[in-house]
């Protein structure tokens, strides 16, 4: 199957004015406000990426699946149709919010939507950031990554591998304070995860969402900007032992987490080895707030 990428996201947030303060003094990308009432951040010079709408919610609204090519488009329609799984085409306005020319809706089985599309209009001009200067790593692996909050791990797992291509990563089992967390990784790109899945009691369809930039400079930088603007932060520096990711989290305005993050590894499916890791954080990673623990 051909690969797909995390092409663009849509989160409907409470607040724009402190979304925009967030993403550009904070994470470093380009902030638009548009004529269509969305706010749109750029992580590179694609139009959109990150498309917000005002609203309640404050959560993932919707995720865009870019195919590679028309056929790749075509033969991913194909499945799910053949799986029973229920298809609407999206508006041309709707289409315009996203800066694609079309795209297609259908719902995961969470109730999340999910949409696919093919050519994603590019921004007129590049991508400028004085936060970020060498910009975000999405050539050919997309946005970032997703923890997506599911209520069946093995039917979601199915779901996404089965009908979207992707592939297992490896899991994490373990506990959190006590608690049993397992979490299934999945790869449709050379991006060692776009998805990980976790069936957890969280009020959200996220647990969070990943940026990664292009050094631990950058990832330094963040963290310092976060620590004297006072921005939560949810977990230290620290480093992953499945997808090596060097990376804090930050508790976005919506709620739920962003990591921020380096250096992860990438996936050649031609020699890799599914593997099973018992922690979540090989260092780092520690929770501020609880423990006595502090961000320093």
């Amino acid at each position: 199957m051909a690969n797909l990428e995390m092409g663009y996201v849509g989160l409907e947030v409470s607040s724009f004015d402190k979304w925009e303060a967030f993403a550009r003094d904070i994470l470093g990308v380009m902030v638009a406000r548009n004529a269509d009432g969305t706010m749109s951040f750029r992580i590179d010079n694609h139009a959109r990426r990150i498309i917000l709408t005002e609203g309640p919610l404050d959560d993932l609204a919707y995720i865009g699946w870019e195919a590679p090519d028309r056929k790749a488009f075509e033969e991913v329609l194909a499945r799910l149709r053949g799986a029973g799984v229920a298809l609407e085409s999206g508006s041309a306005e709707e289409a315009a919010r996203r800066a694609v020319g079309s795209f297609v809706r259908f719902m995961d089985p969470n109730g999340i939507p999910q949409e696919l599309y093919v050519d994603a209009a590019q921004a007129p001009e590049i991508f400028k950031s004085e936060l970020v200067p060498e910009g975000f790593v999405t050539e050919g692996q997309g946005v970032g990554h997703f923890a997506l909050v599911v209520k069946n791990r093995a039917e979601s797992t199915r779901f996404y591998c089965d009908l979207l291509g992707m592939r297992i990563s490896d899991y994490i089992e373990t506990e959190i304070m006590g608690f049993p967390l397992d979490l299934t990784f999945l790869h449709c790109n050379p991006r060692h995860h776009t998805l990980a899945l976790a069936e957890v009691p969280l009020p959200k369809r996220i647990q969070h969402m990943m940026l990664q930039v292009k050094s631990e400079l950058r990832v330094g930088k963040a963290y310092d900007r976060c620590l004297e603007t006072k921005q939560p932060i949810a977990l230290t520096l620290g480093e992953h032992p499945n997808d090596r990711m060097f990376s804090f989290y930050v508790t976005t305005p919506s709620g739920f987490d962003l990591e921020y993050g380096t250096d992860g590894i990438e996936i050649d499916d031609a020699n890799w080895t599914v593997k099973t890791f018992d922690k979540l954080s090989t260092w780092g990673h520690r929770p501020v707030g609880l423990l006595g623990e502090t961000a320093r």
